[in-house]
């Protein structure tokens, strides 16, 4: 029998930097068998969706990726920051947020994922962007937000910025209305599998509820997430968040799947104490729209 998979919950109010250093340091120490050696080079792939500015919460904080990058070189990793957002290099699109200028003062390249490598899942093929490959790891670190195509953006999710160019934009339009979205589930599951971070390290600090990932309202939930699993990850906090599962296409569709059974058999590790819920809100039926933008 498979053990479950360990998923961390902190509690965390506001982005002040020693306190972020000594969270992110206590979940490298707890998932440090799956943490690559030293002189390793390392991707941080935040949540660049489109350009915003830092008190919208729609992309990674930049005080978080800051501890971030900090926590990395720490470890004696060569950092690089990189996302493909939907318009925009990843440089354009993180100046709105400050992310651009920490990047810069910590001497750390931001680049725009491109290309396209395609890989064989379970008999299905997709592509994520060719740049990825000379990465020795992926640390993934999405904003906890709302969706009002998915009902919820989470880990799983924030990997699709990994697809490089307008390539999400046309799966999007020909996958997103078949199968009641179980496609474009899939599609999104295996790109995660193809991507295979090492880590992700959800901010969760600053959330947007409601209909995300541009949309929605700034909230405080005051929590990190951390696993080395992403799948485990989202459908562990869903249901800490009193998510509706049946709502998300994501979870709706690994909860009836074989393959995918061992993913949401999880633990939590709570060595700060279980977080209490903040203010976060899933997008409600009448905010819902179409995977496709049709």
């Amino acid at each position: 029998m498979s053990q479950p998979i360990p998923v961390m919950l902190l509690p965390q109010s506001g982005y002040h930097l020693e306190e972020l250093i000594s969270k992110i340091e206590l979940i490298f120490e707890t998932f440090q068998d799956n943490l690559p050696d030293q002189g390793s080079s390392v991707l941080l792939k935040p949540n660049l969706v489109k350009t915003a500015p830092r008190h919208v919460a729609a992309q990674t904080d930049p005080e978080f990726m800051r501890a971030m990058i900090l926590c990395c070189q720490n470890k004696g990793w060569k950092v690089t920051v990189g996302d493909s957002p939907a318009i925009g290099s990843a440089r354009q699109v993180g100046k709105a947020s400050g992310l651009t200028a920490v990047c810069d003062e910590l001497k750390v390249d931001l680049i725009t994922l491109e290309g396209a490598t395609t890989h064989n899942i379970d008999g299905r093929t997709t592509s994520i962007a060719s740049n990825i490959k000379k990465f020795d790891a992926v640390i993934n670190c999405p904003k906890l937000k709302g969706h009002g195509q998915l009902y919820y953006t989470g880990a799983v999710k924030n990997l699709y910025g990994c697809v490089g160019g307008k390539r999400k934009v046309v799966r999007h339009i020909t996958m997103g209305d078949k199968n009641e979205g179980q496609l474009f589930a899939q599609m999104l599951l295996d790109v995660a599998t193809a991507v295979k971070p090492c880590l992700t390290i959800v901010d969760g600090i600053d959330a947007m509820a409601g209909r995300g990932p541009l949309n929605g309202k700034r909230v405080s939930e005051n929590i990190l997430v951390a696993s080395t699993n992403p799948i485990a990850l989202d459908w562990h906090l869903i249901h800490h968040l009193k998510g509706d599962i049946s709502k998300d296409p994501v979870s709706n569709l690994i909860q009836n799947n074989p393959a995918y059974e061992n993913d949401i058999k999880t633990v939590a590790l709570t060595p700060k104490g279980l977080p209490k819920l903040g203010d976060f809100y899933f997008p409600g039926d009448e905010e819902r729209k179409p995977i496709s933008f049709h």
